[in-house]
């Protein structure tokens, strides 16, 4: 783990659990939160969600994580089976589950971003999860 500053209200001391193109990671997968819990404790640390558009970045925080559900950035809300996050980005990037079953698979029941170690999907926003921040950049 790297310690980093980041500014929010005071300084902290933030733990970044891995770091990615020099981004600091901060994941939390002891404090289960709904998706909107999430947006809020991560904004505390001075950034939101993480975003997740590359395989690389997806894969890189999949390797790190043991096996819990994890919420990052994104919701179908809006519409169906197009992912926007906060900022209102499009997620593009594939997924799947490990046996293949196409994913947003949960209708609009399930409408919020989440990962685990090896899958990408859609949950119900109201879901106790861990999160993933991405609190910033590492100098």
């Amino acid at each position: 783990m790297i310690s980093i500053l980041v500014t929010c209200c005071s300084f902290r001391q933030i733990e970044c659990s891995l770091v990615f193109e020099n981004i600091c990671i901060y994941i939390n997968q002891t404090d289960f939160k709904s998706r909107s819990q999430a947006i809020n404790a991560c904004k505390l640390l001075g950034w939101g969600l993480a975003v997740v558009t590359t395989t690389a970045k997806r894969d890189a925080i999949q390797a790190y994580l043991g096996g819990y559900d994890l919420w990052i950035d994104g919701s179908d809300a809006a519409q169906e089976g197009t992912w926007i996050t906060e900022d209102g980005q499009t997620v593009t990037i594939p997924f799947m589950t490990p046996n293949n079953t196409p994913e947003p698979n949960g209708g609009t029941a399930a409408n919020c971003l989440f990962m685990d170690s090896d899958e990408l999907g859609d949950y119900p926003c109201t879901a106790s999860l861990g999160y993933i921040c991405d609190v910033g950049a590492v100098n």
